[in-house]
């Protein structure tokens, strides 16, 4: 099951964080503003999911370091890929599902 495997790696993991989990996966190098837009979420909201996926700590929570978050040319910008992590990750969901 897809969703056990995300939540071995955080028992509170959302349907919103494996959505932009695959959207990452699916379009390496995306953007945060890219992600808020296809999902039609509010860039707040867009933030909190993608803050928990990468590594920074959000409310006191282990981050899953399953995304890597850089600032793009635009400070404001910030580029989207899969961690090594993630990518094993989305490997595994990969073979489960074939």
């Amino acid at each position: 099951n897809v969703m056990s495997r995300f939540r071995n790696e955080s028992p509170d993991f959302t349907i919103m964080q494996a959505m932009i989990f695959f959207f990452v996966a699916a379009n390496p190098g995306t953007t945060q503003r890219k992600v808020w837009e296809t999902f039609k979420i509010a860039d707040s909201t867009a933030s909190r999911a993608l803050g928990s996926l990468t590594d920074y700590v959000v409310r006191g929570r282990q981050p899953m370091k399953l995304v890597k978050s850089v600032i793009g040319a635009d400070r404001r910008e910030r580029i989207l890929t899969l961690t090594p992590k993630g990518e094993r990750l989305m490997a595994d969901i990969t073979r489960d599902l074939a």
